[in-house]
């Protein structure tokens, strides 16, 4: 029982500092209120597109996203310059005339960082076909940093 407890012990260890170690590399990554600004973005440009689809006659429902949880940082390269993908999660509020739904829903972004160190580029492939590399749409995104003053 013993070894057990040590051997639990030792994998809780390991994965606590496998979470550290991402958090800390995300540290470089891009700041809170833009990967915010991207989430969100891309939650309602998903909306928009569905609701298209659903229905053309009522009113689409308010979106609110809210608890992003980053999971992974990752620093990549797109087109040869520096970006990072980001992959976690949050919690999508959708709010009907009379109704409201909640629900947790995954997200990944790409967030390239420009030459001014007050904004960054949110990166989103364009419709492509099979096979086809993919072409980037970009937005720009403000950084606002609330210490600042």
């Amino acid at each position: 029982m013993t070894n057990r407890l040590w051997i639990g012990g030792r994998l809780l260890a390991l994965a606590l500092i496998a979470i550290v170690s991402l958090t800390a590399c995300g540290g470089a990554g891009p700041p809170q209120d833009v990967l915010t600004q991207a989430v969100t973005q891309q939650a309602e440009q998903t909306q928009r597109q569905l609701w298209q689809g659903v229905s053309r006659q009522a009113d689409a429902p308010q979106l609110q996203v809210k608890r992003i949880k980053p999971i992974r940082t990752q620093s990549i390269r797109v087109d040869g310059q520096d970006a990072y993908q980001i992959k976690g999660s949050y919690q999508l509020e959708l709010r009907y005339s009379a109704r409201r739904v909640q629900q947790k829903a995954p997200f990944e972004v790409i967030l390239k960082p420009t030459s001014n160190s007050e904004a960054w580029q949110w990166l989103y492939p364009m419709n492509t076909g099979p096979g086809e590399a993919p072409q980037w749409q970009t937005q720009v995104l403000s950084h606002h940093p609330q210490d600042e003053g």
